[in-house]
């Protein structure tokens, strides 16, 4: 029990920090960048979250079988990578919340001689510190209360 117990906890607390650097990184891009295909990325990541993760569980391990992946201690990054990979649905409500934030605050920034990574880091990421802590949340809990993936991808260990 106390390695399936630590297993869970690597996994949990590797998606947790992964899925909150991609959410925040593109729910930055996609509030603050304007760029061509941003609507139809939206539409597709909109699409794509009414399904539930369920159904792709046994596409999901079948692709990992294929790549090795289902054996041994390398089990724990492909789960990290596929909880990771789920985590796409988090930037829509980090992306509404950034989306609330004035644009004068970044124009003020930029003004004043601010990078873009300036402004994110320095004026966005302390702004959105109420949706980091849902966001690590909800990411650390997504694995650690799943059992029907775990059980369906490691169960030849």
């Amino acid at each position: 029990f106390p390695r399936m117990f630590l297993n869970t906890l690597i996994v949990s607390i590797f998606v947790c920090i992964i899925s909150l650097v991609f959410v925040l990184a593109v729910s930055f891009c996609m509030s603050r960048l304007r760029f061509k295909g941003r609507k139809t990325f939206m539409n597709l990541a909109l699409i794509l979250g009414m399904f539930p993760g369920i159904m792709a569980v046994i596409a999901i391990y079948f692709i990992l079988k294929a790549l090795g992946l289902t054996k041994g201690s390398i089990v724990l990054i492909a789960l990290i990578i596929v909880y990771s990979a789920g985590s796409g649905a988090g930037f829509y409500i980090m992306k509404g919340y950034m989306d609330t934030i004035p644009k004068s605050l970044d124009e003020a920034a930029y003004l004043d001689g601010c990078t873009k990574w300036q402004v994110f880091w320095k004026i966005i990421v302390p702004i959105c510190k109420p949706m980091i802590v849902f966001q690590a949340i909800t990411g650390f809990l997504g694995p650690w209360l799943d059992f029907v993936m775990v059980k369906t991808v490691v169960r030849d260990n």
